[in-house]
């Protein structure tokens, strides 16, 4: 998954010693989380994408050498290591919302698209249910 350096950087003060690795891409302005398959698909979080297999889109993403820690585009920001590699999606999750929440000044909601036409994919939230009470007849 991905957001933006200001996010991230909140994010991984949250976080912690928890993150798993992270990889950072100066050049778009993007810090990038590893996590397991198919756990953030769920997600409703303005100013973050989950990087998923779409039917008209494929996501590719430069993992840089592990040695590229510092002084190269992209570098690992949190080092991939034997004992550092995914990070908790449930921790996760509660980082970038505080992040977003902080960052943005706003509480997350309803849905955040930008066109195709401008390069970006809609960010992965969607609107707001509405809530129907029903009352009983007597």
């Amino acid at each position: 998954m991905s957001t933006s350096v200001s996010i991230g950087d909140r994010a991984l003060q949250l976080l912690g010693s928890a993150s798993g690795a992270v990889i950072q891409d100066d050049t778009h302005g993007k810090l990038y989380w590893l996590i397991r398959v198919d756990t953030a698909r769920s997600w409703c979080l303005r100013h973050v994408r989950v990087l998923t297999a779409l039917a008209d889109e494929i996501v590719l993403l430069g993992v840089p050498p592990t040695t590229w820690t510092d002084g190269h585009d992209p570098y690992w920001r949190v080092p991939l290591g034997p004992d550092r590699c995914l990070t908790d999606t449930q921790r996760l999750h509660e980082a970038l919302a505080q992040a977003t929440i902080e960052i943005c000044n706003s509480v997350p909601q309803g849905s955040s698209f930008v066109s195709r036409d401008e390069g970006h994919l809609p960010f992965n939230s969607v609107e707001p249910k509405a809530h129907l009470e029903l009352g009983g007849v007597s």
